[in-house]
């Protein structure tokens, strides 16, 4: 099936997408205003207003191409290329041609309304009650009195349109009171402007924070204009024409960037996806969504399913409760089940891709955090099952093979004493000493499997009686205290390998046994002053280490400089 294009499309190609369309508008713009500023006559507008007058245009043009590639801000966009066209007619109204005059002449003040509306309601989409109550009193004066009231002078730039002469004094009287309202008009919007950057908050007072700066500057550049013209100067001066178009520029300029801020929030999302990674504790989590929707305030609550209840990053049961102003946001998993809530400010729900993908990312984290959680608390499990297995098999070496054995050679013992030849006494010798040797490696493997003082008594005791089996001077400083069980078998089975290699491979006479703990993690380190140059990727005792610390969830490190001796360190944690 084929489907009919366009002819415009056919000859234009690409070029009439509509992602091209906001490169085509700072073009079109430049061109429009250098037609009509060349339509301006040369006594009336000074070259150098005109080209800034050109700039201003071209600027909202580029200014709302910018803010179109937010969804949320294809209005204002749409309005400030309308005010661009706006001002691009105003140069026409002195061209006696109608009706271009009298467009012309209503197009300034109109254009002066809309870019005050973009203004009043930005970032938002629509205006406040506050913000129509102004716009409809800028409308009325500005815009509808120029076309139902005329003073002579300025009859002719309405043409044919049908407006009110005023006489001499009349006249005069009414373009006092209309520059007096105008000032009372740019108070009033300044104060809006003011009450609308005390209530914003987060990421709405970023974007909206550049934009009120800039109106205000340009409100008091077209103050100062009018205050010039209602002092009773003929003309203004060139220095205060230059001044209005400069505050006039800072309007676009603001946009431009706040459009900037925009899309740096987005973009904030990859950073956020960077800190939240599945090693991260929720308190980091919250901390980084924070930061990323500016929210100081933001909580997040994780959902605790065994216990079904709400958490919060600290780790206390709390429900979540939004207060006025604040809005909840709920990340949910693939299957739909909840992971957590968010509750940040109420401004942040116009920014619906950010909040997406600030949800997917913290999702992403969550699930993350869990699936190693559960892998973490698997390897514990297997851990636990293989030393309750060692605890076993200890017992079983030591209360049946062992106790055979003991038996066994108490036999052969009396066979030495009353056997009735020398022959049968040496046999009887012999295999006395064969039951001392096996009795000898049951114990050596009952001892390699797990030592009793350790269960008994704790690591301390565990790590004092390994070194007083070695030939160097062991310096321990282990806490009398107890941990799980679990743990104290790794961390006695790492302390073991690295005294062991220090006696086979260091060549030192001294070594440094550390144990220390905080809440969570269990750090365990030895240390001696040997020949170092240790190979701390190979070997079959470092590589059993790394497994067993690893089924803990612990990580192991090995330091060993040629000539500076060799430092092992595990981190166990526990809960």
């Amino acid at each position: 099936m084929e489907v009919a294009v366009p002819p415009a499309r056919r000859v234009l190609g690409p070029l009439a997408r509509p992602a091209w369309l906001p490169a085509w508008l700072p073009a079109c713009a430049i061109g429009l205003s250098s037609l009509t500023v060349l339509a301006e006559p040369r006594d009336v507008l000074h070259p150098v207003i005109g080209l800034m007058e050109g700039a201003l245009i071209a600027s909202l043009a580029v200014a709302g191409a910018l803010l179109v590639e937010d969804d949320t801000q294809r209005g204002n966009a749409l309005l400030l290329w309308v005010v661009g066209a706006l001002l691009a007619v105003e140069h026409l109204h002195l061209v006696p041609h109608s009706p271009f005059p009298m467009l012309g002449w209503v197009a300034g003040p109109a254009a002066a309304v809309v870019v005050a509306v973009v203004l009043v309601r930005f970032p938002g989409p629509t205006l406040s009650p506050r913000g129509r109550r102004w716009a409809g009193a800028a409308l009325v004066v500005l815009v509808a009195t120029r076309l139902t009231v005329s003073v002579p002078p300025q009859r002719l730039r309405l043409g044919w349109w049908p407006a009110l002469p005023l006489p001499g004094a009349a006249a005069e009287a009414g373009l006092r009171f209309g520059n007096a309202y105008l000032l009372v008009l740019a108070c009033w919007f300044v104060g809006l402007m003011a009450w609308r950057i005390t209530r914003s908050r987060g990421l709405s007072r970023h974007e909206l924070a550049p934009v009120v700066a800039a109106s205000l500057g340009a409100t008091l550049a077209i103050a100062a204009h009018v205050v010039s013209v209602f002092s009773g100067q003929t003309q203004v001066g060139l220095g205060v024409l230059v001044a209005e178009q400069v505050g006039l520029l800072a309007v676009p300029a603001g946009f431009v960037f706040a459009a900037s801020r925009m899309r740096a929030a987005r973009s904030a999302v990859g950073d956020l996806l960077l800190e939240v990674r599945s090693s991260s504790s929720p308190t980091q989590i919250e901390a980084a969504l924070a930061t990323t929707l500016s929210d100081p305030g933001l909580a997040l609550h994780l959902w605790a399913a065994e216990e079904e209840l709400f958490r919060t990053a600290g780790g206390q049961a709390q429900q979540p409760a939004p207060g006025p102003g604040r809005m909840v946001v709920p990340v949910d998993a693939e299957d739909g089940s909840p992971l957590a809530i968010i509750v940040t400010d109420a401004s942040v729900a116009r920014h619906g891709q950010l909040v997406q993908a600030s949800v997917a990312a913290v999702r992403l984290a969550l699930q993350n955090a869990a699936a190693t959680e559960m892998l973490r608390r698997s390897r514990t499990r297997l851990a636990e099952a293989e030393l309750a297995e060692r605890k076993r098999l200890e017992r079983d070496l030591h209360d049946g093979v062992q106790q055979r054995l003991l038996a066994l050679g108490m036999s052969i013992d009396r066979v030495v004493h009353s056997a009735p030849d020398e022959q049968t006494r040496d046999l009887a010798k012999a295999a006395a000493e064969h039951v001392q040797g096996a009795i000898a490696d049951v114990r050596d493997l009952a001892r390699g499997v797990l030592p009793a003082v350790l269960t008994q008594s704790g690591l301390a005791a565990a790590v004092q009686s390994a070194a007083e089996r070695l030939p160097v001077a062991i310096t321990s400083s282990v806490p009398g205290r107890r941990w799980p069980l679990a743990v104290e078998a790794t961390a006695y089975f790492v302390i073991c390998e690295g005294l062991n290699n220090v006696v086979k491979h260091a060549g030192s006479l001294r070594a440094e046994v550390l144990v220390d703990s905080d809440e969570h993690v269990l750090t365990v380190t030895v240390r001696d002053a040997g020949r170092g140059g240790a190979n701390v990727h190979g070997g079959s005792g470092l590589l059993g280490l790394r497994d067993r610390v690893a089924a803990m969830g612990g990580t192991i490190s090995v330091d060993s400089v040629e000539g500076a001796g060799t430092c092992l360190v595990a981190r166990l944690p526990y809960e």
